[in-house]
């Protein structure tokens, strides 16, 4: 568990590769587009 947690925290869960496919997907958003979606929601 504590791995897993470490690899995700160094930004290393996933390969390069798989990276490059994730952000080749249709409903590929990063996350910095998804933090001012939620902070505009608690606005309302």
């Amino acid at each position: 568990r504590q791995s897993i947690l470490k690899k995700a925290f160094e930004g290393k869960l996933l390969s390069e590769a798989e990276i490059t496919k994730c952000k080749q997907e249709a409903d590929y958003e990063p996350a910095s587009e998804l933090l001012k979606k939620i902070k505009a929601e608690r606005i309302k």
